[in-house]
């Protein structure tokens, strides 16, 4: 026997998803880490040392999403900043760090103008506006160009911060041990306050801060290994509770977040019968997407222009 059921009153919702879902299709799993995301940035806008927090999960959980969806919109909110750059491009340049700062300046300038440039390559790459990134070539000495970077960023008036979101930090880990312990020394230099300038009483005080993001391996790796637990040891004392771990999205809620995606369509009331009969489809769809909001409603959106 066939079975009708009423054709959708509109699609599925095509803006942006929230962090932690919509109002009306919410991640339950995703609500306290959106309040500690909260905390952490209310800390920062505190603070007058630069901060690092540790975001903490699996590859593929949702680390970058935290900084798409939640960290970036809401920064930029209060008027501040916030790029995104990946450890890989650190690294690279780190790794030239010789040839690239010929003055072998403090660890601390090193790694931060080393960042820098990183950020400034990435966005050439896609083909964003770098201008507030002057030309490494002109001003030659890290120092300056980080003073340069930090003014065409950031005024006294404003009191605008800058948050870089470390992409990928378990990348440091395929790389030589001497690239590794220079870019942790940096960051504990940088958070012991030995870049004056963006510490406690400097031009720019409190105005930069980190967000790291990892795996639990890799954050376990490094805490273990003979030649850096010392340095990054020293690290975890000072970041403190400053670490965020981002659990996975169950089946459960993925589920429940496509049927109440389904709602939405049907304008809060669904039919009888169900457009969609077979839970296994809508598994099948968070599967596939591995529990990524955003993938999971272009799926469910393929899916429900074939019905």
């Amino acid at each position: 026997m066939n079975e009708y059921t009423s054709k959708y009153v509109r699609p599925p919702p095509t803006h942006p998803v929230p962090f932690a879902g919509f109002k009306f299709a919410k991640i339950p799993s995703r609500e306290p880490v959106e309040r500690r995301l909260n905390q952490a940035l209310k800390k920062t806008r505190e603070a007058t040392t630069l901060t690092v927090t540790i975001i903490r999960a699996e590859w593929g959980e949702g680390k970058t999403d935290a900084f798409e969806r939640y960290i970036k919109p809401e920064v930029e909110s209060h008027g501040d900043i916030a790029y995104l750059v990946s450890t890989s491009t650190i690294i690279n340049k780190l790794s030239k760090a010789s040839v690239l700062l010929p003055t072998s300046p403090p660890e601390s300038v090193t790694l931060l103008s080393i960042i820098f440039y990183s950020i400034k390559d990435e966005l050439i790459y896609r083909n964003e506006d770098c201008s507030r990134f002057p030309d490494e070539n002109i001003h030659k000495d890290p120092y300056t160009y980080i003073t340069k970077v930090l003014q065409n960023h950031l005024t006294a008036k404003t009191k605008k911060r800058m948050y870089i979101f470390i992409d990928e930090f378990e990348e440091i880990l395929i790389h030589p041990p001497e690239v590794q312990k220079k870019f942790l020394s940096g960051l504990k230099e940088l958070i012991n306050g030995q870049l004056k300038i963006i510490h406690t009483d400097g031009e720019f005080q409190g105005c930069v801060h980190f967000f790291i993001a990892c795996t639990p391996y890799a954050y376990n790796r490094l805490k273990e290994d003979v030649a850096l637990k010392e340095i990054f040891g020293s690290i975890s004392s000072r970041i403190g509770t400053n670490i965020i771990d981002l659990p996975q999205i169950s089946r459960n809620e993925a589920i429940q977040f496509l049927l109440d995606i389904l709602r939405y369509c049907y304008n809060g009331k669904l039919p009888t019968p169900l457009p969609i009969k077979n839970a296994g489809v809508l598994n099948g769809i968070s599967t596939i997407s591995q529990r990524n909001l955003r993938p999971m409603i272009q799926l469910f959106a393929l899916v429900k222009a074939m019905l």
